[in-house]
């Protein structure tokens, strides 16, 4: 017992650091677990600006743009920190350019964006979205290239994501293809993204994945019949 009074002392004065089996008798002595020294099952505590940002990009990837559009306003920007911002800005971008078609607004945003520092599946979503920037702009070349620069890094993704991210920028891909009327290729990443969606155990945008295959399935009947 002495040996272990010693032992602490040395501790509270940071001389030593403790050996793995001195800590577990010292625990022992003190009716502690390890867990209770160096707890594991610690979270994190949500900020009201993530819990607002998790439940507006539900919403609009649900495509429920009323709630969007009710939620993103409650975001109290003075308060956002680094983590929050890209979320916040790549929905405001989503909005600009797939909801309003407002390439001026759309622009703005750019501006403010820190590209390289998105994360991966941000960064696939920024540039899906740009596809259609480019397109609604008339750059036709660069819209293109976007879209095949997505896709090329999504068809090789082997992560199953359940934050809809994925979805999403599948569906943006098969709309973009759906503007240019490469109904073939807008048909194949519906069916991609049917099977996406099946393996998330989501239904993010899988109404318009649906609506796609069933439109693109009656003009191939159409063609056919024609």
């Amino acid at each position: 017992m002495f040996g272990l009074i010693l032992q602490s002392t040395k501790f509270e004065k940071h001389q030593q650091v403790p050996a793995f089996d001195i800590m577990i008798a010292l625990c022992e002595r003190l009716g502690l677990t390890l867990n209770d020294v160096f707890p594991i099952n610690v979270t994190a505590r949500q900020t009201n600006n993530e819990r607002v940002l998790t439940l507006a990009t539900q919403a609009l990837f649900y495509q429920n743009i009323g709630k969007f559009e009710h939620l993103i306003k409650q975001v109290e920007i003075d308060k956002m920190v680094d983590t929050e911002r890209p979320t916040y800005q790549i929905t405001q971008y989503f909005s600009a350019v797939i909801l309003k078609q407002d390439c001026l607004k759309a622009k703005q945003i750019i501006k403010k964006i820190d590209i390289a520092g998105l994360n991966k599946s941000h960064k696939l979503l920024f540039y899906a979205i740009t596809s259609h920037y480019y397109y609604q702009r008339g750059q036709f070349k660069e819209a293109h290239q976007a879209f095949e620069d997505v896709w090329r890094y999504q068809k090789e993704s082997t992560t199953v994501d359940h934050s809809g991210f994925q979805a999403a920028i599948v569906y943006l891909l098969a709309q973009y293809q759906m503007s240019i009327k490469n109904y073939k290729y807008a048909m194949m990443l519906a069916t991609y993204g049917i099977d996406l969606a099946n393996a998330s155990d989501s239904t993010y945008f899988l109404e318009n994945f649906f609506g796609y295959w069933c439109k693109l399935v009656i003009l191939g009947i159409v063609r056919i019949l024609l």
